[in-house]
């Protein structure tokens, strides 16, 4: 179920969700990115949180903020709060728990990046991993049509030659990246139909909370 305080739309979610559990399934896995996997599933009702290892569920705006702000902790990023852990946990409505000791700088980053996003905190509004672009069918772009919304949308920046020729350069890779990430996925959803996938799997589709 995908709380209602969640910003980013559903198909987004959904992408860094089956991106993120294709990763960890791959031998190219990174712990960034599954621990921004981790975040997601978390969110959506899947394990413990992943940087303090609280059980508690549903995951309100609440228990998310407080998450995020622990995993800022383990990042020490400037943009965090410098309060006391139990007041800002008292202001949100939810019990304080410190990070689990151990969790590494790279946990803390892939956690920051997937719950600012899902929060729609300031300066992590970037989805947590890069994904297929698509249209609001969920149809991935060709590099025409990126090209096209790209020059439709900023049509002085790419006033001259060399500037339309890098226009299509860019086009050309972010419409290769798109497919080839969403076959990445669908293949991914196709192994975990079949069961071949890791504990935690959602497996149905993703449903709105209203």
């Amino acid at each position: 179920m995908l709380p209602a305080w969640v910003v980013p739309p559903l198909a987004e979610i959904e992408d860094v969700f089956w991106m993120a559990r294709a990763a960890r399934e791959s031998s190219t896995q990174s712990v960034r990115i599954e621990a921004r996997g981790a975040a997601v599933t978390w969110v959506l009702g899947g394990g413990a949180a992943p940087v303090t290892g609280k059980m508690d569920m549903p995951v309100t705006w609440g228990l998310a903020s407080a998450e995020l702000w622990a995993a800022l902790m383990v990042c020490d990023r400037g943009c965090c709060p410098r309060l006391p852990g139990e007041e800002l946990c008292a202001a949100w409505g939810v019990r304080y728990v410190p990070p689990v000791v151990g969790v590494s700088l790279a946990v803390g980053d892939g956690v920051a990046r997937a719950l600012g996003w899902l929060l729609g905190s300031p300066g992590l509004e970037e989805p947590p991993l890069r994904l297929p672009r698509r249209d609001g069918d969920g149809r991935v772009l060709t590099a025409e049509e990126l090209y096209a919304d790209a020059l439709a949308h900023s049509p002085q920046r790419f006033r001259s030659q060399e500037a339309r020729l890098e226009l299509s350069r860019w086009a050309q890779d972010e419409a290769g990246f798109s497919a080839a990430a969403a076959e990445w996925i669908e293949v991914t959803k196709q192994r975990a139909a079949r069961g071949r996938t890791h504990p935690g799997s959602l497996g149905p589709p993703l449903r709105c909370e209203s």
